[in-house]
């Protein structure tokens, strides 16, 4: 299980841009998060500038916009 937060240094790293634009899931539903989703990590969608086709997250912290998190809204 899961806690506290992702880490944001994993997704926004300015030396290896590469290696975070190629993710394409996320799955941390069914976990003990307490802090939200960063928009860094929203922002990895294909419809912004990434390869992330679906973010899979327990809507209390998933606070991306209805494209990656439709079912929360």
């Amino acid at each position: 299980m899961l806690t506290g937060g992702l880490p944001e240094d994993w997704v926004v790293d300015d030396k290896d841009k590469d290696a975070t634009s190629s993710i394409d899931t996320i799955t941390v539903d069914n976990n003990l998060l307490s802090e939200g989703i960063e928009k860094e990590v929203c922002r990895l969608s294909i419809f912004d500038r990434g390869q992330l086709v679906e973010l899979s997250a327990d809507c209390d912290v998933c606070w991306c916009d209805w494209r990656l998190c439709d079912y929360c809204w």
